[in-house]
């Protein structure tokens, strides 16, 4: 039998989630059991450290850093910090453009904890968009009322267009 060898995201395991790696099977749902900021080196030659959102997953080793996109979302759900520790999210795969180029990332698509799936804003990179936060977890309507996708697709997003909203 010949052995598949491991995607090339695998040959660099880490502490942090990595959509490729993590979310290659699909959803996946952690209850958010810490949140912490750390301090990172400087991206450039004379840049500035950057500090991040850390989040600590019950289930996981692993932790996640928080962008904004994502941060605003868990706002947008349950509010102040505060109010996320025992929470559960559920993530999705998503391609995004950043930096130059379309990548792989992690993205809020909702929680078992939601009564039902609402619509909240999010403010990014000086926009105001509107999502869609689904209740997840078993017996969901998701996606019009298909559920989602038991593998994850990868989606090209053409040079000039705008990333699809969850």
């Amino acid at each position: 039998m010949v052995e598949t060898p491991p995607s090339y995201d695998e040959l660099f395991p880490g502490r942090f989630l990595k959509a490729t790696v993590d979310l290659k099977d699909g959803d996946r749902t952690y209850t958010i059991q810490a949140l912490h900021t750390e301090e990172f080196p400087a991206k450039s030659k004379g840049g500035k450290p950057e500090v991040r959102g850390i989040l600590t997953f019950a289930e996981t080793n692993k932790q996640m850093t928080l962008n904004r996109t994502n941060a605003e979302c868990l706002f947008g759900l349950w509010g102040e910090t505060v109010n996320w520790i025992g929470k559960r999210v559920t993530f999705f795969a998503k391609n995004v453009r950043a930096f130059g180029s379309t990548k792989l990332a992690m993205r809020v698509r909702g929680s078992p904890d939601l009564e039902a799936s609402r619509q909240i804003e999010i403010h990014v990179n000086g926009e105001t968009r509107v999502v869609t936060m689904n209740k997840t977890g078993p017996g969901a309507k998701l996606n019009g009322g298909k559920p989602p996708p038991a593998k994850m697709q990868i989606i090209d997003v053409p040079a000039g267009e705008e990333e699809p909203t969850p």
